[in-house]
Parts: C-alpha cells; structure tokens; sequence
C-alpha cells in the first residue's frame, strides 16, 4: 500500500498517543456504556484492532454509534458463519503480519494460493509494502501440491518508499522511528519475506512507469495499488490484458476504502467482463472474477471520474452496495461523498454525506470525509 497520493489516507494510530490511565478510563468507559453483552463480545471477536475501533467511534459519536456498529459486526458475524467459506474455517496464520490487510484477507489470499491456484498463470500483488499481502500467498503456495514449478511465481510490486502517512501504521512495533519520507524500505520487505525467497519476484518501481514484462498471463491480481485514478488507469492498462478470461480473479483491496472512490467506476465499467464473487468479510476487499476479455478500448478509457455521467456514478455504488456486508455499507457511501470531492464539488460532497445519515449509516470513514469537506471549505 505504499503508492499514496495524499497524507489523508493514512490510517490514523491514536491509541498508541494514549496514556495507560487514559488507555484504562477509555476501556471502562467503552464497557461501561456497551451495556449489551452479546456486542461487546462481538467487538472483540476478531482482533484488539476491533476494540480500538469501538473506542474511537466512542469518542467521535458517543455510545450509540458503538452499539450500532458492534450490531453491524454481530450480524456480519452470524452471516459469515453460515456463509462457512472453507478460508473462514482454516487455522489462522500465526505470527502477525505487519500491514494494513485483515486477518480474513490474509486468510483469504493463503487459502486461495493453496486451494485455488492451478499455475495457469502468475501470482500478481500489487502494493506489497511490508508483505501482509505476499506472505500468505507464498505460504499457500508452498503447500499447494498441484503446482510444481513454484519458482518465483508470486511477482511482489512497491513503490518501496517511505511516506510520512506511514509513520502511524508502525507505532509501537519495531519499525518506529526507523525511516525518513524517502528512504527505501525494500530491504526491510525482502528481511521479512526471505524465508519464501525462491517463491517471490520483487519488483520495486512505480506502477504508473512499470508494466508486466512477463510473457505469461496472470492467474490472480490482489490489487493494492490503486491510490489514485493515475494508478488506476495504469494498472488497467499494463496488467489487465494479460488475465485468463473465465479464470483469472482480481482482487481490490480498497473496494471499501473512502478515498479510492474511483474503485467502484472501473468496476461498473467493467461489469460486461467480471462477476462479482463476494467481500471478503470485515475487510475492504471485493473478488471478481475474470469471464471475458476486456478490449482494449475499454481499458483505454482508464479511470477518470469526469469520464462518468450521473448515472453510472448512481448505478456503480448501487452495485457495490449490493455486494458488501452491512458492515462495510458506510465505507462504500463514504467513497460515493468523496467522489464528488474529488470533482471539485464539495456541496454535492456533503450532500451525498447527509444523505448516508438520513439512511442511518455512522463510521469513521463518514467522518473522515466531513473533516474532508471542511478543509475544502477552508481553502
């Protein structure tokens, strides 16, 4: 995820800024007034990471919002159990990864190089940073036992340069402190993937200058990369020609993230050639499927957020909406507000942010599309 165009983007790290004391007030006052058992549990059913989420939610809209996103969470929870996906029942990966992939993600991208993988084409990941996305491919390839040659067949690309927003996704691990914006952190990304080495071509670079120099086709494309439309355009134009049609399955990472508004365009735009698989669960990821090639005119057209008329804006998060779980609904109609941000039209932003309250959404990613909009208003 290193390839970012904007400061904002950072995922913020406040509760490593706390105190012990404030750490303690602020979990007593979280128990205090999540008085339903059953949603606290819920909070707490996947990671620390969850509870951290709640309080902040705490502190940005008080309790009501947290019990309305644990309930989010317990719904998600008891669909996802029936959904019983075999990714969701495997053993999780033991150490943790540093990285801003979900334990389901990872999940996901092991279970899939193991269970999925058939080596008719390569491994593509795209914004690798520290190698939450790479490590559990390698690790699923290295049990995958109908794929010989295992050579080299993940292809790991990064921009492998450090940026400001990335000082708070390392606070309080080791890493803190460790790099100025502009360093080079590839030698840190090849430390922590040695052990699969053998498995991984590293491809340090910008991907709005890099392209797929392989002859072979892509298999699987885990799209972490799409930071702006620039990257966007030229991910779909370097590395989509090259997918298995009826095969190939891509993965967008940032399919419910608020910035990558332009994520759910491409995906309308190209809805002719992929189908929706499904969301990964409490995660930003979406999967789709490959079914047809997609010419090349299309992927000419790029990304470009003017290059779409009202109506496909409308009908293009109707469709995303349609295949996220409820929990992630917020996210998805946070990046339709920020769209229109991103156009230079930030009354229409905030319309389309009033419009998610009326339908009685709350998130942080909402939230952080009004602070958006605010210091729109300012400049």
């Amino acid at each position: 995820m290193a390839q970012h165009d904007r400061d904002g983007h950072a995922k913020a790290r406040w509760w490593h800024n706390l105190t012990p004391g404030d750490r303690r007030r602020a979990g007593a006052r979280a128990l205090i007034d999540c008085r339903a058992r059953r949603h606290l549990d819920t909070l707490l059913i996947l990671s620390p990471r969850n509870f951290r989420r709640a309080l902040r939610l705490l502190r940005d809209q008080g309790p009501r919002a947290v019990l309305s996103r644990a309930g989010h969470y317990f719904r998600s929870w008891r669909y996802m159990k029936r959904a019983q996906h075999p990714f969701l029942a495997s053993p999780p990966i033991a150490e943790e990864l540093l990285g801003m992939t979900s334990r389901e993600e990872q999940a996901y991208l092991r279970w899939y190089a193991k269970e999925a993988y058939d080596g008719d084409g390569e491994i593509v990941d795209l914004g690798s940073w520290m190698g939450s996305s790479t490590v559990p491919l390698a690790l699923g390839l290295q049990d995958n036992p109908r794929v010989r040659d295992k050579a080299q067949r993940i292809h790991a690309y990064d921009i492998f340069t450090w940026e400001d927003w990335m000082d708070g996704s390392v606070a309080g691990s080791a890493l803190a402190g460790r790099y100025r914006p502009g360093d080079s952190f590839l030698d840190e990304f090849r430390r922590r993937t040695a052990r699969w080495e053998p498995l991984i071509e590293t491809v340090p670079g910008d991907l709005t200058r890099l392209g797929w120099e392989s002859a072979e086709p892509i298999e699987f494309l885990f799209n972490d990369a799409s930071k702006s439309e620039t990257l966007a355009a030229a991910i779909l134009r370097n590395f989509y020609p090259y997918l298995i049609a009826g095969k190939s399955i891509v993965v967008e990472q940032d399919f419910a993230h608020y910035y990558t508004s332009w994520v759910h365009l491409v995906r309308y735009r190209l809805r002719e050639w992929f189908e929706p698989v499904f969301h990964v669960p409490f995660s930003g990821s979406a999967v789709f499927r490959c079914t047809g090639a997609v010419p090349r005119e299309v992927l000419e057209e790029g990304a470009a957020l003017d290059s779409f008329s009202d109506d496909d804006i409308e009908a293009a998060f109707a469709a995303s909406l349609d295949l996220v779980g409820e929990e992630m609904k917020p996210n998805v109609l946070a990046a339709r507000a920020m769209l229109w941000l991103h156009r230079g039209d930030p009354t229409r932003a905030r319309h389309e942010l009033s419009r998610a309250h009326q339908e009685g959404y709350a998130g942080l990613d909402l939230i952080r599309v009004e602070r958006e909009i605010e210091a729109a208003h300012q400049t």
